[in-house]
């Protein structure tokens, strides 16, 4: 028995000896099944620890374009017990299978790998439920998350016929067309952006980026109230502020009071009436804040599927991206660089398993010395990979804030104000890119409709005019003008 394995009331965890040495023994014979054969068996499925190790060898080899035999195994992995893959070796001709004989010691094995991973499962959970000292519902829900990403193989490497993609698609097609689409759509609840986007539809993963004290932050949570207000749950992770100071900013949007006479406990009688009316109103609203700091891309993984399995959530909305950490990451990552990849393609990845949209707040790089110009898709901080991996990209630019007070052709010839707001459409996969101009109402925490003479909004972004220098200053985003109006 493999160390770490649970006997439940007696018995020997399931598993097969003589499969997992079929599977092996096929593979050094026939290694043109080793696609197969990977696409459904992870290491992990094997039981015996040996056979587990030489599949993972086998796997090694497979990505160095080697032919796997004895020598081969034993150069990638030198602590492998050579007596036993020496009798492997004389007994391969007669283990070695092909063909539907093959995909049945393959189903084998992975019957069995799922029923020692539920039998550890609920024996964990059983345990649990005697703890008094914990949430059994809590519990329940990450045991069906555990469940559920356990499963996920089943939908791994699913192919599809273009006929089959062509009637999905005409068939969802038809359904808007006749209003019968059961399709999610989401929207911001700001009236001039949602023109823009269309809506917010799962899988999405959409980054709102911009400087310091752009507002980031007053945008999303703008946001995830509009949306669950409406009646759609929302999630909201926040590693920057404290559930308080969120709500605090709500309070300041709704009731028109600075965010620092609500601290401070300076308020009207009729302002406190207006705070005492928020209770009711957001009652039953399902905004669900999850206070975490110091949190990892693998805390942020199970929290979303807590989040989903328990309540139902159908938007995350994380604040943001930068602040996560790749703790207890197997992969080796040695740059910040490349942690932010792989925390944007594990978003990414999440959205596509929960089905759901998620946006991530993004921090911009140090801006230019001396340089007017508009945000770029390049200004994203650490990593170009939340560039790929994103689905739309949008970025508050506040011109004022940056010096640049007005541009032919841009804002009718107004001159921009201090609180102009332009929502960069940076990128937009599934649809067509156009910016936005709002006001961003720094005391009371929000984003509002312009109130002059409509703004002229580009088809496509482009800040060229003002054109980069060779050389360039970098300074720090705290150097802006601090006497300007900015979120909480």
């Amino acid at each position: 028995m493999r160390k770490g394995e649970v006997i439940l009331n007696g018995h020997v965890p399931p598993h097969s000896e003589e499969a997992e040495i079929n599977i092996i023994s096929s593979l050094l014979i026939y290694p043109q099944f080793m696609i197969d054969v990977m696409e459904t068996l992870d290491p992990d499925d094997f039981f015996d620890q040996f056979h587990k190790e030489v599949y993972q060898s086998c796997l090694n080899l497979h990505d160095k374009g080697v032919v796997p035999d004895i020598i081969a195994l034993y150069e990638d992995n030198r602590e492998l017990d050579m007596a036993r893959l020496t009798k492997m070796n004389i007994d391969v001709p007669n283990y070695a299978m092909n063909g539907s004989a093959l995909w049945v010691k393959i189903k084998l094995i992975k019957e069995f790998s799922i029923r020692r991973q539920t039998i550890a499962l609920f024996q964990k959970s059983i345990s649990s439920m005697y703890d008094y000292t914990m949430d059994c519902m809590d519990e329940v829900v990450t045991a069906d998350a555990e469940l559920t990403k356990m499963l996920s193989f089943l939908k791994r490497n699913h192919i599809s016929t273009l006929g089959q993609v062509m009637s999905e698609t005409i068939h969802q097609v038809e359904q808007e067309q006749s209003g019968e689409s059961k399709a999610l759509r989401l929207d911001t609840g700001i009236p001039a952006l949602d023109i823009v986007l269309k809506g917010i539809f799962p899988p999405d993963f959409i980054i709102i980026c911009g400087s310091g004290s752009e507002g980031k932050s007053s945008l999303s949570l703008q946001i995830g109230k509009n949306i669950a207000f409406n009646g759609n749950p929302v999630g909201y992770v926040s590693l920057e502020m404290e559930n308080k100071q969120l709500g605090w900013k709500i309070i300041s949007s709704d009731i028109e009071v600075e965010v620092s006479n609500i601290r401070e406990g300076r308020l009207s009688e009729e302002q406190m009436q207006g705070v005492a009316s928020l209770g009711s109103k957001y009652y039953d609203t399902k905004l669900y804040f999850y206070e975490n700091f110091g949190m990892s891309i693998i805390d942020f993984s199970a929290a979303a599927r807590k989040m989903v399995a328990k309540y139902g959530v159908k938007i995350i909305i994380l604040d943001y991206i930068q602040l996560l950490s790749t703790e207890g990451v197997k992969q080796k990552l040695a740059t910040t660089k490349d942690q932010v990849s792989y925390i944007s393609r594990t978003i990414k990845q999440l959205c596509k398993e929960l089905s759901i949209p998620i946006i991530g707040l993004s921090q911009f790089s140090r801006r230019e010395r001396g340089v007017k110009r508009f945000h770029a898709l390049s200004d994203l901080k650490d990593s170009s990979s939340l560039e790929t991996d994103s689905d739309g990209v949008l970025a508050i630019c506040r011109p004022f804030v940056h010096g640049i007070t007005e541009m032919d052709g841009y804002n009718n010839g107004n001159s921009f104000e201090e609180n102009d707001a332009v929502i960069q459409m940076l990128k937009w996969r599934l649809g067509h890119k156009q910016d936005v101009m709002l006001k961003f109402n720094g005391a009371f925490n929000r984003f509002e409709e312009i109130d002059k003479t409509p703004f002229k909004q580009l088809e496509i972004t482009d800040w060229n005019i003002y054109k980069r220098p060779k050389e360039i200053e970098f300074i720090d985003d705290a150097e802006i003008d601090s006497n300007l109006p900015v979120p909480f």
